[in-house]
């Protein structure tokens, strides 16, 4: 078997195929145009493209009278006019050379069948760079990979996906390596068709040769999330905040949710406690929520009422002040349960039922309980009294408004 041909790109094929034109048969046939077309490829291997141009139009194409003479013109205009970035002529000029291609070197029309298709390709005449490079595929007697990687690229800019994924395969099954850019225009077209799973793979794969990328790191992490593997979209979500690739509030947010929902809260609040004061995300009232709600599920109930605390100074909002009663309570601080509740209680929106119905009786529970374990009953009663009015807390209320009663019926029953 021959040894397999190293990569193509344009450039090179440009050079071989000039090469080429000299090596073949129908180059021997009228001396004089044979030494001027010489000449000309000379001047395109040195990358002297206008001059090479110049010379083929004023002294070859005179004396290119023969088909076959014919045929090494417009290969080699072809040539010059593709390295110049003159596409639209240069796939004229090649589909004109190809018409006489019978007078060519085999191993000529199979180069330009391939530099039609790659600069079809790179006008964005897709249809026919397919059409151009299964052409070559049909008459190659051994394939390459980057043939396979011009092809592939042809197909996924049809939206054709299953035949751009096969020449990929066929590429690699012939131990080539794929471009990145090529490999990203699968992943585009994964992500399009829905595929997440096998655009998850092949971020992967991506993420092997460079794992230095954040943001293909932050589209792992999204996908795992939409497969539902959030266990691996944690680890990926909190390694980019080790290495400090989180920069948005989203992805601040996106992690500590992760983190509360796979059961460590602890993290969460330290990431959001950090956030907020480092100014990555900011200070609303759902941010200053979601921490009040991490510290509570990490059972640092004095964290979360620090929390709300700084929450009330920052936003002036009544759902803080009464975050802080309730915490109070749980901490078994009824002074400071108590002093809570009254300060909502104080607002001057407290005195408008509409504006206050939210935060009202929840304050009224909160006061009752406090006075009642101060073992102030007849205070506590009348608060208590007010909160099981309202359905929302009467589940809550009416066992310490039952105790309350009983407590203040103690000293008659004991004089009876």
């Amino acid at each position: 078997m021959a040894p397999r041909r190293p990569a193509m790109p344009l450039q090179t094929l440009i050079r071989a195929l000039a090469v080429g034109l000299l090596l073949g048969p129908a180059a021997t046939i009228a001396a004089g145009f044979s030494d001027r077309l010489e000449v000309a490829h000379a001047l395109i291997v040195e990358r002297q493209y206008g001059a090479a141009r110049t010379l083929l139009a004023s002294e070859v194409r005179p004396l290119a009278r023969l088909p076959a003479q014919q045929a090494l013109l417009l290969a080699a205009q072809a040539i010059t006019e593709a390295a110049l970035h003159n596409d639209p002529q240069a796939i004229v000029l090649v589909q004109g050379a190809l018409e006489l291609g019978r007078h060519l070197p085999q191993a000529s029309q199979q180069r330009l069948r391939l530099l039609l298709g790659q600069l079809q390709l790179r006008s964005g005449d897709y249809p026919e760079a397919v059409e151009s490079l299964e052409a070559w595929f049909d008459a190659a007697r051994q394939t390459t990979p980057e043939a396979h990687w011009l092809l592939a690229s042809a197909y996924l800019m049809q939206d054709r996906l299953d035949a751009g994924a096969a020449q990929l395969a066929k590429g690699r099954a012939a131990k080539g390596q794929p471009p990145e850019a090529l490999q990203r225009l699968l992943l585009t077209a994964y992500l399009r068709a829905g595929r997440r799973a096998e655009a998850a793979a092949l971020l992967g794969k991506l993420l092997e040769r460079n794992p230095d990328n954040p943001d293909d790191w932050r589209r792992l992490a999204a996908l795992q999330r939409e497969l539902g593997t959030d266990l691996q979209a944690l680890a990926i979500m909190q390694t980019l905040h080790r290495r400090g690739w989180l920069t948005h509030e989203s992805e601040f947010l996106a992690l500590a949710h992760l983190q509360l929902q796979l059961g460590v809260p602890y993290r969460a609040a330290q990431l959001l406690e950090a956030a907020l004061q480092g100014g990555q995300i900011a200070a609303t009232e759902a941010n200053w929520l979601v921490l009040i709600r991490a510290w509570q599920q990490a059972r640092e109930i004095a964290r979360a009422r620090a929390a709300a605390e700084q929450a009330s100074r920052d936003r002036q909002d009544p759902q803080f002040t009464l975050l802080q009663a309730q915490l109070s309570l749980q901490l078994a601080d009824w002074r400071s349960a108590l002093g809570a509740a009254d300060r909502l209680l104080a607002r001057p929106d407290a005195a408008n039922a509409d504006a206050a119905a939210n935060y009202r009786a929840a304050a009224q529970a909160v006061r009752g309980i406090a006075l009642a374990r101060q073992r102030h009953w007849e205070t506590a009663r009348a608060a208590l009294a007010i909160a099981v009015d309202d359905e929302r807390f009467a589940a809550q209320a009416r066992p310490w408004l039952d105790y309350v009663a009983q407590m203040i019926a103690l000293p008659e029953q004991s004089g009876q």
